[in-house]
């Protein structure tokens, strides 16, 4: 963002007459610096569930971070990286509003019933903070009594 400011400089010789003056205006342009990092609200990590048989893009959980910066410096982006292979597309986040959604739909019969992920947050000045997410697929157990 730029700041533009002006003022008046005049300059008066103080001598005999005819007194001699002078003058002219000053323009002052302020940058915008980006001076803050994206913060998340949590330090560490994210603990999130979602039940099992939900639809690809179901909702789990806004990884939301701010940014004191004004203007463009203020605006933040979301990228969610895998910690392993088998964590790869089973959730995926939104790169603008950080809600973070199912890729698959999970039941009992899955492999993998816990997803771990890294979630950055980067502001368009290119700086960046960093949690983590754990998310655990619920499975809803049923137990049959038989008399």
């Amino acid at each position: 963002m730029l700041f533009v400011n002006s003022l008046v400089v005049s300059a008066v010789d103080g001598g005999p007459n005819p007194v001699n003056s002078d003058y002219c205006e000053v323009f002052i342009s302020v940058l915008d610096v980006n001076e803050f990092t994206p913060t998340f609200p949590t330090r560490f990590f994210f603990t999130e569930t979602v039940p099992e048989n939900q639809p690809v893009g179901t909702y789990v959980f806004t990884a939301k971070a701010s940014d004191k910066d004004a203007g463009q410096f203020g605006v933040v982006r979301y990228q969610m990286v895998p910690t392993s292979a088998a964590d790869v597309g089973a959730f995926v986040v939104d790169e603008v509003t950080g809600d973070v959604t199912t890729g698959l739909v999970f039941n009992a019969s899955a492999k993998y019933l816990s997803f771990q992920y890294r979630i950055t947050a980067t502001d368009a000045g290119g700086l960046n903070s960093t949690v983590g997410a754990i998310v655990k697929v619920l499975l809803h157990l049923f137990l049959v009594c038989y008399l």
